[in-house]
């Protein structure tokens, strides 16, 4: 629909207007994004998806199923979600676009995809090196392996 009216009233190229009445939105992940899938699982259009591969993750975004509704940014434990209020012609048309991506550490017992690097990274900051020997036992292994290491 928004494509035929741009055709029809000739847009031009690259259109974009930020308002905060727009009905549409962009949402952008910052460095701090650990690929937990938080944001995904909150946004009620669909825009935002999550496609774990047992190699690494990707967080993907699209445009023309935002509805600026908002209710991914609260969700986000680390705040590493932006959203713009903006009608973005080019960002519309364009499908799913990666917004994010991380490779998965495996688990040496299984093989198993553990977490993604840098939600290892995350976890490693909340422990501190006071937990060393929890953070080595996360890092290598999956929840599974874990509690069979535990009955061992």
């Amino acid at each position: 629909m928004i494509e035929r009216l741009a055709h029809d009233h000739q847009a031009p190229d690259g259109l974009r207007l930020v308002h905060p009445q727009s009905p549409f939105g962009v949402i952008e992940a910052t460095r701090d994004c650990t690929g937990c899938g938080v944001c995904a699982e909150a946004c009620p259009a669909g825009a935002l998806t999550l496609d774990r591969q047992d190699s690494g993750l990707e967080l993907a975004f699209d445009a023309a199923l935002c509805t600026a509704c908002d209710q991914c940014v609260p969700q986000c434990p680390e705040a590493a979600l932006r959203m713009r209020r903006v009608t973005d012609l080019e960002r519309l048309f364009q499908g799913k676009v990666s917004i994010y991506q991380d490779e998965n550490r495996k688990c040496e017992k299984c093989g198993a995809p553990i977490a993604s690097l840098a939600m290892l990274g995350r976890i490693k900051t909340l422990l501190g090196k006071e937990n060393a020997a929890a953070l080595a036992i996360t890092e290598r292994y999956c929840p599974d392996c874990r509690g069979w290491l535990s009955r061992g």
